[in-house]
This record gives C-alpha cells, sequence and structure tokens, in this order.
C-alpha cells in the first residue's frame, strides 16, 4: 500500500523516520535524502536498524549523513574506523567521549577528550547540558538515568560524575543515601566539600574573555555559574562584619512596627490636616505615592503614603531604618539620611491633592467622614533626594551629579549588606509590570536558583519601567526601608523561578544576587544617562573608558564597605585578565544600549544588514532568523526598549560572568571553604 504518491506525502510531512520505511522499489537518491535529513539518531539505536557504509555510498548519501548531529550513531559499531570517529570528533568536539566511539578507539586517543576538556567548542547555550561537562565521558545525562530507573543493576555511566555535580545541577535524587543522609545529618552542605569530592574549580582564563552570546556560547563559559554554585553550596554561613548592629536595627524595627500597631489600635496618632502658611499648590506627586512640598526654607518636607495592600509595618520600617542611620553615622553613609518626623493620620479632605492623583492607588482607611490615609513624615536638604540618577544635569549633557549618586549608594549598599540588611528590590527587575499573577523578580544570578539556566533572560524595558521609579538618585541610595534580613531573605527563593534548594545556600545565593542585582541597577542608571550624549556608541574609546571606570569604582566601594579587608573586583578574577575583561564588558554594554540611529553602525543595523550581531565583536556567531530591529520587533515596545529578545538571554554576557567572580569572591570572603 505504499505507494509513491503515499511516500512523498509522508516524507514532505516528516512523517518517515528511517529508511528502511521506504520501500526498496521506490527508493531514490531525493526520497532517501529527505528521509535521512529529518531524522533522528534514537531511530538506528538497535542493531538490525543501523546502515553499513556501502549504503551510503551506494545512494551518495554520506554529505546528508554527516549534516546530522551525531551521525556516527547511525553506522554499525564494527564500521565505526579510527578515521571516522577522528573525523566525527573534530566535527564535533563535545562529543569526544560519545558512546558512539567505540571504547578501543576511545582509549587510543586521549587527546580528544582533553581537547574538549578545554571547553574552547562554542555552541548554543540550549544545547549546552548537564552531560557537557569534561568528566562524562559514557552515554548522555538522561540516557544514564532512563539505564538506571530499568535495571539498578547495570553499571551507570554517572558514576564518573562527582556527588556535587549532580547536588548542583538539581539532580539530588541520583545522589547516593549515604549522601543524602550525611547531607540531613549536618544540617546542610556547609563544609562538605570534600565529602561530596567538590575542589575549588577555578574556571579557565580565557573563559571570560569569550565572545559569547545565547547562539555562540564556549563550553568554558558556560561553565562559569555552576561553578560558583558550587563554591556558594559547601562554603559557611556567611559571617557579616556588623551583624551584631544589624541585629539591633532588627529589633528596632520590630518596635517601631509594634508602636505603629498599638497607636492605630488605639486612635492616638497625630492626624495632619496641614502646615500652617503652606498652601495646597506647594504640594506635588513625586514618585507613586509621596507629596513633595519645596516651599520650606530650610529643608523639602515629605509625605509617604501606604499603598493599597501594603502593610502599615512597611511605612514603619522606613522611619526605624532612617532613624538607626542617623544613630550611626560612625559607619560612614555617604547617601543623604533623610531626617523621620514621624507617622501621621492625613484626612482625605485634608490631602492637598485628590487620592486617584497618585499613580500608586493609596490605602484607605475608616468609612464616611472619618476615611484616612497613613503616612510617614520626613524632611530632606533639598531636591537631590527626589532627582532619580538616570537624570543628566542637564538634557543631553554632562551626568555627574548623576554618577556621583550612583557611587555614593554603591557604597552605602556595601554598608547595610554588611549588617545583613540586604535590599532586594532598589530596581524594577522584573519580567513585565503588570499586577497580575506571574509578575516575578528577575533571577540575576540565574543558575543559583535553577541549575542549567546559567545566563538570565531578557530585560524588558530596561531604559523606562525597570529604573523609572527606583530607589537611586542623585543624593545616593533612597527609600533605605526596603530591605530584607539575611538569613530571612524570601524575594528571590520564593519566586517561581526557584527550584527547591538547600535553606543556607539558598540564603548565600539570595545574598550575592542582591548584590549583583544592585550592581546592575546602577549600571542600567549610568545607560540611561549616559546615552543621551551623542558619543554614546561602542567605537568611542573614551565612552568605553569612563563607562569601565565607573563600573570598577562602583564595584570596589560595594566590596570595601562590605567586606572591609581591602578586597577589590580585581581580586575576584585570574591573574591577567581583568583589564582586558573590563573593556570587553564596557564595549558590549554600550553596543547593546546606545540608541540605534539608522545608518549608524549598531546592532539594529547589524541584525537587519547581516542577520547577526557586530562580526568585529562575536566573530563566528552564526546567522540568526527572523530576528531584525525595528518598529514593534523583538527589542522595542511602546513602554520601552528591551535588552534581549523575546523569551531570549540578556546579551551582557562578559558583565554577568564577571557578576558570578564577584558573587565567588566574596563567598570566599564570608563564607570558608
Amino acid at each position: 500500500w505504499r505507494t509513491p504518491e503515499r511516500v512523498d506525502k509522508a516524507l514532505a510531512g516528516g512523517q518517515v523516520s528511517h529508511l528502511n520505511e521506504i520501500p526498496e522499489a521506490l527508493r531514490t537518491r531525493e526520497r532517501l535524502r529527505l528521509a535521512l535529513k529529518a531524522s533522528h539518531v534514537l531511530e538506528y539505536a538497535f542493531h538490525e536498524r543501523q546502515l553499513d557504509s556501502a549504503f551510503f555510498t551506494q545512494w551518495q548519501l554520506w554529505e546528508t549523513l554527516k549534516a546530522q548531529k551525531e551521525w556516527l550513531g547511525y553506522l554499525p559499531e564494527q564500521e565505526r574506523s579510527e578515521a571516522l570517529c577522528a573525523e566525527y570528533v573534530a566535527q564535533n568536539p563535545v562529543h569526544a567521549g560519545s558512546e558512539f566511539i567505540p571504547r578501543a578507539i576511545r582509549q587510543q586517543h586521549p587527546e580528544w577528550m582533553a581537547a574538549f576538556r578545554q571547553g574552547t567548542h562554542a555552541m548554543a547555550l540550549s544545547e549546552q547540558t548537564a552531560d557537557l561537562w569534561p568528566w562524562l565521558s559514557g552515554p548522555s545525562l538522561a540516557a544514564a538515568i532512563k539505564d538506571s530507573s530499568k535495571d539498578s543493576s547495570k553499571e551507570s555511566v554517572v558514576q564518573p560524575m562527582p556527588p556535587w555535580f549532580l547536588l548542583v545541577e538539581g539532580y539530588w535524587n541520583l545522589l547516593s543515601q549515604e549522601h543524602k543522609d550525611l547531607i540531613r545529618r549536618h544540617g546542610g552542605t556547609e563544609g562538605l566539600g570534600e565529602a561530596f569530592g567538590f575542589c575549588d574549580l577555578a574556571p579557565d582564563p580565557q573563559a571570560l574573555l569569550d565572545p559569547v552570546q545565547e547562539d555562540h556560547c564556549t563550553l568554558r563559559a558556560g561553565r562559569i555559574p555552576g561553578q560558583v554554585a558550587g563554591k556558594l553550596l559547601f562554603c559557611d554561613h556567611f559571617r557579616l562584619r556588623h551583624k551584631t548592629l544589624g541585629d539591633a536595627l532588627r529589633h528596632q524595627i520590630v518596635d517601631r512596627e509594634q508602636a505603629l500597631d498599638a497607636r492605630l489600635a488605639t486612635g492616638t496618632l497625630p492626624v495632619w490636616t496641614g502646615d500652617p502658611g503652606v498652601a495646597d499648590a506647594a504640594w506635588a506627586v513625586c514618585g507613586g505615592r509621596t507629596l513633595v512640598c519645596t516651599d520650606s526654607q530650610a529643608c523639602v518636607v515629605h509625605m509617604k503614603f501606604q499603598r493599597q495592600g501594603e502593610p502599615p509595618a512597611s511605612l514603619a520600617a522606613e522611619q526605624a531604618v532612617q532613624e538607626f542611620a542617623r544613630d550611626h553615622d560612625e559607619l560612614g553613609w555617604q547617601s543623604e539620611i533623610p531626617f523621620p518626623q514621624g507617622m501621621l493620620r492625613v484626612p482625605l479632605e485634608a490631602l492637598p491633592v485628590a487620592p486617584d492623583a497618585f499613580p500608586d492607588r493609596l490605602q484607605v482607611h475608616g468609612e464616611g467622614p472619618d476615611r484616612y490615609c497613613l503616612a510617614f513624615r520626613f524632611t530632606t536638604e533639598d531636591t537631590s533626594y527626589d532627582t532619580l540618577a538616570w537624570q543628566p544635569d542637564e538634557p543631553g549633557g554632562e551626568c555627574s551629579r548623576a554618577r556621583e549618586g550612583l557611587l555614593r549608594a554603591c557604597h552605602d549598599l556595601g554598608i547595610w549588606s554588611s549588617l545583613g540588611a540586604v535590599h532586594t528590590s532598589t530596581i524594577a527587575l522584573y519580567h513585565h509590570f503588570y499586577e497580575i499573577e506571574g509578575a516575578r523578580p528577575e533571577l540575576l544570578l540565574s543558575n543559583l536558583f535553577q541549575p542549567g539556566q546559567c545566563y538570565p533572560g531578557t530585560l524588558r524595558l530596561w531604559n523606562t519601567e525597570s529604573i523609572e521609579r527606583s530607589d537611586w538618585g542623585w543624593s545616593g541610595l533612597r527609600d533605605l526601608g526596603d530591605l530584607e534580613f539575611y538569613p530571612f531573605i524570601t524575594t528571590y527563593t520564593e519566586s517561581a523561578d526557584a527550584r527547591w534548594m538547600l535553606e543556607g545556600y539558598g540564603q548565600r545565593a539570595s545574598f550575592v544576587n542582591a548584590m549583583a542585582h544592585n550592581i546592575l541597577g546602577g549600571l542600567l542608571h549610568y545607560m540611561r544617562a549616559y546615552r543621551e550624549q551623542p558619543d554614546y556608541h561602542y567605537q568611542n574609546e573614551e565612552q568605553i573608558s569612563r563607562l569601565g571606570q565607573f563600573l570598577e569604582e562602583a564595584c570596589n566601594r560595594y566590596l570595601a564597605t562590605l567586606l572591609g579587608d581591602g578586597t577589590r573586583l580585581e581580586t575576584a578574577f585570574p591573574a591577567g585578565v581583568y583589564q582586558q575583561w573590563l573593556y570587553l564588558t564596557a564595549r558590549e554594554m554600550i553596543y547593546w544600549t546606545a540608541r540605534q540611529v539608522e545608518g549608524r553602525e549598531g546592532f539594529g543595523l547589524h541584525f537587519n544588514r547581516d542577520g547577526r550581531p557586530c562580526a568585529e565583536l562575536y566573530p563566528g556567531h552564526p546567522p540568526l532568523k527572523n530576528i531584525r530591529y525595528g518598529p514593534a520587533d523583538e527589542f522595542t515596545e511602546e513602554a520601552g526598549e528591551s535588552l534581549g529578545t523575546d523569551s531570549g538571554k540578556l546579551p551582557l554576557f562578559y558583565l554577568m560572568r564577571g557578576l558570578y567572580m564577584m558573587a565567588a569572591c566574596v563567598a570566599d570572603r564570608l563564607g570558608k571553604s
């Protein structure tokens, strides 16, 4: 019943999985070529279904066969000659340990695995799986799991994989019972590196310099996140130098929250009905839910209101943190610390503006004429506190005030972190910004929370919604009360993107993720401010140098106040690569964040003209399909621009590798290996 018409129809629909399904009388080179092109090596896994080399010679199909990903597996093992194996490995270095290469031939060529271990071969991140780590020389991990589940007596190819790696990659079920019991008895993995076969894996220095993008990433660059995860997994709980002060702050916040609850319950909270001599017109909405008055000669008055659904405790925390910072100026704050003036009840009729004038919906208490809002009042020296750090000194001009504010914020974020007070939401790093289910914080060091997700996804609306109402101002760090305490951070561990993880490890991952999150936040502000300058371009050496200096200083200030031991960003890198990494990182950031002007060199022109990013920056990158730059494309939308494409990766791969290295450095300093 397999007529020529039916065979051709099946071929056109991709329904022929093996060449033998085409009757001998109907075989033609074209039909066999189409069938082979659409087939998969698994269809030839059984010996009786494999085809000898004479068949491919007879039908002139060698070229088509060798275009298949695992073409050696189509041939019977006795026909996999040394020459064919050498050709296969040369074409696919990542298959140097493939089960398709006969054991005897593999043993004769240890250099094949040695070359693979160098990790210089580039491939798409989506193809870089756990079985591409250098010690696995048998079948793929997926096949190993399948085999071991069928026959527990069969020698498992997973044995060469150290237990620490199984844990890092999320394969808890493949751990031996002995290792599981060890974790349970110990209460975590802290200090168990030796028992799990973990050695401090230092990445290949060149892995930090490889030109990488999502569809063209070297194996050694793809391994960096897993190496850092291993370090975090087995180091001790972080020892913070100002932990005692951090505990005092936590208690102070609790006291303020309880005091506020008591005053609300007894109706003894002061009522605000307006400032004497200040007209309603003097008040203006600032941000999402704050009123600001600049009429006062000595200071700027702020009234920060409770947002709908927000617990009153969050405003009490803001007051407590401001009071704490002013009481401990010996810590060396560089940001302006507002002067707290207490909590107030604000009757609706006393509001200088209508409640719906605020971008954020306010929480209204009471009923009828007794309705009121809850507000925290504080003052600042001038309006620099309210000027966000993505705003240049003047349109298209210098950005010195914004730059200095960003550096002051980095300095103070390090101090707060040294107390264990971690600011996890200074910018809105969200996948989307709507009040619907699924909006979730971006896990920047994504592999620490979800094994296999080496690098984070696209950052949507990076130049608008992500930083439009941030905690970074000309005066430094703002909204000091938006923090969580180590080891009780929940923002990241409860994300929909995070898998189950051991508690201590999850807290360490959250701590360093917040650090990376904030470093990126400062850089986003810098890049939005400076991109307005006409010479902000990846070929401008002065702009590259300026951004590199800012990145270095921001990280150094953060590390200096967090660790207090003279550690600098360069310390986190292998010898001899730091300066080159810094240059490449700054150039890449400018390439992806500069305005795309028609006819001007940039990623927009490169995608539209060449179908791929800049060949100078990313040599060897394969052409891409259906990715263009222009109106309503994957990089732009009405509300702003994205760093990356829909369902793609954040293209700042040099920066991300550096942030992973910085995280590893912090783990070394705060938790002994």
